[in-house]
């Protein structure tokens, strides 16, 4: 039975083939994502604290440094969306069965350079079946970041 994504009331239909590509790149960063988000918090750190207060009056931003990287956190856009990756991936991997679970760590995990194919085989289930089961992976990842 085909995965549709509904909105409201109106049924939208199934992802397109550019946004399975989309989810399934994003699946394959998931080893990595960790780094990713260390590496950009490093990048934030790096900016210098500016003093906007150069007069000596009060002001009403923070001048601790540690406190503004923090802030800095939490405004970048690119580490939220990180952190939305992670967590949409994570929520996905708690949906899944055991089966679906196998054949994303299959497919997705770090170094996996299976084809769906050889995961079919390892399975063991026909082509056709590998991929609505890959199929409905990337939909339930879709659902859990929001795209749809």
């Amino acid at each position: 039975m085909p995965y549709y994504i509904i909105k409201g009331m109106q049924i939208v239909g199934k992802l397109s083939p550019a946004t399975y590509k989309m989810l399934d790149e994003l699946l394959f960063d998931y080893p990595i994502v960790d780094r990713k988000i260390a590496v950009r918090k490093l990048e934030i750190e790096d900016i210098p604290n500016e003093d906007a207060n150069i007069g000596g009056a009060k002001s009403n931003r923070i001048s601790k440094p540690v406190e503004m990287t923090i802030e800095r956190w939490g405004s970048d856009k690119r580490l939220n969306s990180l952190y939305a990756q992670k967590e949409a991936i994570e929520d996905t991997l708690d949906t899944l069965d055991d089966e679906l679970t196998r054949i994303f760590w299959l497919r997705w995990s770090k170094g996996s350079k299976k084809t769906w194919e050889e995961i079919a085989c390892e399975i063991p289930c026909d082509k056709s079946t590998i991929y609505r089961k890959r199929e409905r992976i990337l939909e339930i990842m879709a659902d859990n970041y929001g795209i749809g």
